[in-house]
């Protein structure tokens, strides 16, 4: 996950072998615009409470992208056919 946000900020993080990463030196470089997800572990949580009680629900900028594996809960959920709709971020 923090190699991907590195990315985004422009910065090249290689991985030669599973537990070495070379970072090079470099300036982060700020997008024009950075979404900060809210954490899937804890809105699975408040997913669950909606599903169950019949309450909608949006969670914003939480979605299929998500560089969380704790999103597919959501996906779980959807196989199962709970009536859930999931978009990008």
């Amino acid at each position: 996950m923090t190699i991907l946000m590195m990315k985004t900020f422009k910065i090249d993080v290689k991985r030669p072998k599973r537990n070495i990463f070379v970072v090079p030196l470099g300036v982060y470089k700020n997008p024009e615009v950075y979404y900060i997800e809210p954490d899937a572990a804890s809105a699975s949580y408040e997913i669950a409470y909606a599903i169950l009680h019949s309450i909608p629900l949006k969670i914003e900028n939480l979605g299929s992208d998500s560089v969380q594996g704790d999103v597919n809960f959501a996906f779980k959920l959807k196989a199962l056919s709970v009536d859930i709709e999931i978009g990008s971020n």
